[in-house]
């Protein structure tokens, strides 16, 4: 419904204008929880989050971390270093 181009029935290949290509090969117009929509490359498409990222604004830019992992600057991490501490109340 939302494909321009697709291989088959089931498998499209190029979404329409502001859809993103899902890993399921299939088009949306919103990425689903930890994905990002990436429309900079040739087919714009949702790319997975970073490891432990459970929302990201893109690549290197974490946003929300999984559980048992804190924001520090735009990485997750689950050892927050000498003199921090981890904050799960902090939005």
């Amino acid at each position: 419904s939302n494909c321009d181009t697709c291989s088959d029935s089931t498998t499209c290949t190029l979404c329409a204008t502001s859809y993103y290509l899902k890993s399921d090969n299939t088009c949306t117009g919103t990425c689903g929880a930890n994905e990002y929509a990436n429309g900079s490359i040739v087919i714009p498409a949702c790319i997975v989050c970073p490891s432990n990222c459970k929302e990201c604004d893109d690549p290197s830019t974490c946003t929300l971390c999984n559980t048992s992992y804190y924001l520090d600057g735009n990485t997750c991490t689950n050892n927050c270093g000498t003199g921090k501490f981890g904050n799960n109340s902090v939005s």
